[in-house]
């Protein structure tokens, strides 16, 4: 993810769309347009493995996304595939929206994988949650 001239990372994080894969449907969360419908009532946290702060290889990615699945399954959450991507598609990081944590936990995972910020799910927002 780059930065243009006077955009934080904070902003970078707030224009990102989310799209989750459920049951074989794709559903884009587009933090603009609340709110959502999503067939589940709990709060969701969409956390990824993917450049800790740093890019990384597509490989060293797709490992620790499946190291963070691994951990999700472990604890027994549900768990959905998701990508999130910049508006004009100019990067994109996969990982999982997640059911069943709670904030202190979905932030802990997000420590634990090195990410700056998760993001927080509900039917009338996606909020940036910093780690």
């Amino acid at each position: 993810m780059s930065y243009g001239d006077g955009e934080s990372l904070h902003d970078a994080f707030r224009d990102t769309i989310v799209t989750i894969e459920v049951n074989g449907s794709f559903l884009a969360i587009d933090p603009e347009h609340p709110p959502y419908e999503l067939p589940w009532t709990d709060t969701a946290y969409v956390i990824t493995a993917w450049n800790p702060g740093k890019p990384l290889t597509a490989e060293e990615n797709r490992r620790r996304n499946v190291e963070l699945r691994h951990e999700l399954d472990q604890r027994g959450y549900v768990v959905f595939d998701a990508v999130g991507r910049s508006r004009d598609g100019g990067w994109e990081e996969w990982g999982y929206a997640v059911i069943g944590a709670d904030r202190a936990e979905a932030v802990a995972l997000g420590q634990r994988f090195g990410q700056l910020a998760i993001f927080e799910l509900t039917t009338t927002s996606l909020t940036v949650l910093d780690c």
